[in-house]
């Protein structure tokens, strides 16, 4: 037996520095004097969600209210004991987050999601089926992924109720209590949670709270683990007990746009924010643009001590994996974005003519222009990742601020100077000192969306 709510499988942090591996129930217990330390963002977000809807169930179910100020009630824990019978990951009886009627023979590494499956080239690692193993710890990971991460593949392949994987956030305070409390956000009548009521069918009402945070976009029955030592393909680990195989069928289409997911992020409160495709035939852009988020949660915040945004993606195509990244957003100023992420694009990418003109004294030649954007998006993503991570200081603030976002651009703009124009001579030292004062062209970020062209490369 394995039981997810008393087994030791998730990896903590203690405000002393000292890692541990603890299991939900005690974390929850300790919650006030640790921090989430799982290494792959996708599975640290997963994890606080399934500790966040636990809590949800407790309060629904016992009646108990909890306030901010206070520990977790003693009446949770108990209501969690005497509940582990939903909680157990193999055996004969109930099993969390699976479905015995499940018929389909699959690898065990389909639960994650950035590994390959059959001929998918696009992947993180390289992985065997049936070959490669995962342990029981990353088995519940996996799990708990269902309802966040599954893209779509096949016809008999869909993905979960917010369809292909969106940009998710969650406040991530100075402590794992912290960040519970911080997003603490129940509702009267919630529903029932995923591993009491597996695949519930869609009322009138909608989705409730923890249906619709919990529901699995595949039914899933794991195989029983082979034993002698060998090492999980997914974290690394060497264990006496990996499991290669598990049945793993699709259920009905469950995207549901009627649906609003806590932790996602949406445009007008309809479309949700999806991560880019940066792989894609298209002008590249830069590595992660973080700042379009800003225009969804600049008002939603409040500037608060100690804490700040965690936003996650996992970019997919379909069912190819493009990319997974995390980000922390310091929260700063609130109101109305006085930049939007297309015109800081245009902005940025007015260096290009800029550089090109001061380079060649005209434009117009294309493979000259391509030299230049290839130049300038190589340094791009240092100059973005520094702005990206306060995104609500620069972006929903004053014009000063704007001035020193543009400003984080100098230092790599003066290295292109430095080596598009390397000579000695008085015409190539004034060029490389013209080139040098180039920044991103702030007047495109008094446009209205409409007044900008289409041409984004500043002809």
């Amino acid at each position: 037996m394995y039981n997810v709510l008393t087994a030791k499988w998730v990896k903590i942090l203690n405000k002393d520095g000292r890692n541990a591996q603890l299991s939900p129930l005690e974390a929850i217990k300790q919650a006030g004097r640790l921090q989430l330390a799982i290494s792959n963002p996708m599975d640290r977000f997963a994890v606080f969600r399934f500790l966040l809807v636990l809590l949800y169930w407790c309060k629904d179910r016992t009646t108990v209210d909890w306030s901010a100020d206070m520990s977790i009630p003693h009446e949770w824990i108990t209501f969690l004991n005497n509940n582990q019978h939903y909680f157990e990951l193999l055996g004969e009886g109930e099993r969390f987050l699976q479905d015995k009627k499940a018929n389909r023979f699959r690898p065990i590494t389909d639960l994650i999601q950035e590994v390959p499956a059959g001929n998918n080239f696009l992947h993180f690692q390289h992985v065997q089926d049936y070959g490669s193993g995962l342990c029981l710890p990353c088995c519940i990971l996996g799990l708990l992924r269902l309802p966040l991460y599954c893209v779509s593949g096949r016809p008999n392949l869909k993905s979960g109720i917010n369809g292909s994987p969106p940009i998710y956030h969650s406040l991530w305070g100075s402590s794992l209590l912290h960040t519970l409390i911080l997003n603490w956000h129940p509702e009267i009548n919630p529903g029932h949670p995923a591993w009491t009521h597996p695949f519930p069918s869609k009322s009138s009402q909608g989705r409730l709270l923890l249906e619709g945070m919990t529901l699995l976009a595949r039914r899933c029955l794991l195989h029983a683990p082979l034993e002698g030592e060998s090492i999980c393909s997914c974290c690394g680990e060497k264990t006496d007990n990996i499991v290669y195989s598990m049945e793993s069928e699709a259920v009905e289409s469950l995207e549901d746009t009627s649906w609003r997911d806590p932790h996602v992020l949406y445009i007008n409160n309809e479309k949700s924010l999806r991560p880019n495709d940066l792989i894609k035939p298209s002008a590249f852009w830069c590595d992660k643009p973080y700042h379009t988020q800003v225009s969804a949660l600049a008002s939603k915040y409040p500037e608060t001590d100690n804490v700040c945004l965690f936003v996650v993606a996992f970019a997919t195509n379909k069912a190819k994996c493009i990319d997974a990244w995390e980000q922390e957003i310091e929260i700063a100023s609130t109101g109305k974005c006085i930049a939007s992420a297309d015109n800081w694009k245009r902005a940025v990418s007015k260096i290009i003519g800029e550089l090109v003109r001061t380079h060649y004294g005209q434009y117009k030649n294309k493979s000259r222009r391509n030299f230049t954007q290839v130049a300038l998006y190589s340094v791009s993503p240092q100059a973005e990742a520094s702005i990206g991570a306060k995104p609500f200081h620069y972006f929903a603030s004053g014009q000063e601020q704007l001035e020193e976002a543009a400003g984080q651009y100098s230092p790599y703009i003066a290295a292109l100077a430095d080596s598009l124009f390397p000579g000695i001579g008085v015409n190539q030292l004034l060029k490389r000192r013209k080139a040098r004062a180039i920044k991103p062209d702030l007047s495109e970020l008094k446009k209205k969306p409409e007044e900008v062209s289409e041409d984004t490369d500043g002809e």
